[in-house]
């Protein structure tokens, strides 16, 4: 259990690397908010601390940005089409 929570807070080899990838990725990086809460609050139990996690993120923010992100993977946005819909608004 201390193996994970090392690599969850970042305090390891893998965690960092968990970190970096996590960087990149275009949606709100739910493992700093994570290190946040169990920084905060070390005494809340897993239930505790996922709730706390659900409830500090932007859920549409969240939901929008997996969305666009799975569009790119997919294919199914492109640059062209994003210039597309920008030009609409």
């Amino acid at each position: 259990m201390e193996l994970i929570k090392n690599i969850l807070q970042g305090k390891s080899i893998a965690g960092q690397i968990l970190y970096g990838i996590a960087d990149i990725m275009p949606f709100p990086n739910l493992l700093n908010v994570y290190r946040s809460v169990i920084k905060d609050r070390p005494y809340l139990s897993k239930w505790e601390v996922t709730m706390e996690v659900v409830g500090r993120i932007d859920i549409v923010r969240f939901a929008v940005a997996v969305v666009l992100a799975y569009l790119i993977v997919s294919g199914k946005l492109t640059t062209q089409t994003a210039t597309e819909i920008l030009a609409l608004f």
